[in-house]
């Protein structure tokens, strides 16, 4: 399973509930802290200079965006709605390396800038490269 954090919309009592279903029922959970624009701005060394509690915080912007959906914007034209998946697959391994620097744990994902995403990224592309 794999969801946003999303303060705005996602309660710590519920994101308990999520978890405990998932250890319950053996579902892998894979969470991005505060939504999924994180996972995919980590694919640029950008994010490096990023002060990480406006990241957390994610404020709006304007009216129709927050804060990750514009540098993201600002930095390989993405919009949710219509973007190039190219500039993602090519960064990709930097992705995954560079979640590390962030907070990974599932549980204290709940409060914390990070994400466990690029775990589940590696595992797909390691069981393809098996294959």
């Amino acid at each position: 399973m794999v969801i946003d954090r999303d303060k705005d919309s996602f309660t710590e009592e519920q994101y308990d509930e999520v978890i405990k279903f998932c250890n319950e029922n053996n579902v892998n959970l894979y969470v991005s802290n505060p939504n999924f624009e994180f996972w995919l701005l980590l694919h640029f060394k950008e994010i490096e200079s990023e002060d990480n509690q406006k990241l957390l915080e994610n404020p709006k912007v304007n009216s129709s965006r927050r804060y990750l959906e514009k540098r993201l914007r600002d930095i390989c034209k993405y919009t949710k709605t219509k973007f190039s998946f190219e500039p993602f697959e090519r960064n990709v391994h930097d992705a995954i390396l560079r979640e590390k620097n962030y907070e990974e744990n599932i549980n204290k994902l709940k409060n914390n800038l990070g994400t466990n995403i690029g775990k589940l990224v590696d595992q797909i592309i390691t069981s393809r490269n098996e294959k």
